[in-house]
């Protein structure tokens, strides 16, 4: 808490509101600790397990390890100016699927659906359309570009394929309906050659670029189409 005292700190300097009600609540936890010793060697915050006899302090012995992970275990750089963040810090899975909502979002409008939540969990994206309605999902895997498939994807988006809150979504209403629809899923993974390949909004995401769609091995409805990662020109050269 003292490490998040820090860093709240900083975000008020710099007029961030989340840090507003942020500020509140550790006041409220600082208040129940004020009778407790802060004197805590960081080692020793790294060696800490779970007791199986206070479970409930599973999650917050997590965060705190990633708090002080974060901050290479010293509270003096929680309230420095700047930071440098490795790279693989950076959830590129989810990255690249905020990417292609965006575009999604912006070529088909309300027609998208993200996340929706479902039986079988979240689906990327649901795309509502009464002649050719979509399950889409985005995998950042390059096996995808090589014409290879994760047998676990194929799994969830089958499930998907066959929840009937999906097929509800996607105006499939009638229950015989239901029993006998095929829903096409495509796959849209990062394009390692890159290129210029955009949503248009003319046509369904399947139909409109059908040299980048293929389908997947022996799978019936199953589609793959890579949607290239955005490219910076540097001087001349990518």
């Amino acid at each position: 808490m003292l490490f998040v005292e820090r860093i709240v700190g900083r975000m008020l300097d710099h007029g961030q509101r989340s840090a507003v009600m942020l500020q509140g609540r550790l006041n409220g936890c600082l208040a129940a600790f004020a009778e407790v010793d802060d004197r805590v060697e960081l080692w020793e915050v790294r060696l800490c397990k779970r007791n199986k006899l206070y479970r409930e302090y599973e999650e917050a012995v997590k965060l705190a390890k990633m708090i002080l992970r974060r901050y290479d275990n010293s509270i003096d750089r929680a309230s420095a100016e700047k930071h440098t963040i490795p790279a693989f810090w950076i959830d590129m899975s989810l990255l690249y699927e905020h990417y292609v909502l965006g575009a999604l979002r912006k070529a088909y409008g309300p027609k998208i659906l993200y996340q929706a939540n479902v039986t079988t969990g979240k689906p990327d994206f649901l795309y509502v359309d009464e002649e050719r309605p979509l399950i889409l999902d985005t995998k950042y895997k390059p096996r995808y570009d090589a014409g290879r498939f994760d047998v676990e994807d194929i799994r969830q988006l089958a499930g998907y394929a066959r929840d009937r809150k999906v097929l509800k979504r996607l105006g499939i209403q009638d229950a015989e309906e239901q029993d006998s629809a095929v829903v096409p899923c495509v796959i849209i993974y990062p394009e390692v050659r890159g290129g210029d390949v955009k949503f248009d909004g003319l046509r369904s995401p399947i139909d409109q670029v059908m040299l980048e769609v293929a389908p997947i091995g022996e799978l019936v409805g199953f589609y793959r189409m890579g949607f290239p990662l955005p490219v910076l020109n540097v001087g001349g050269t990518d």
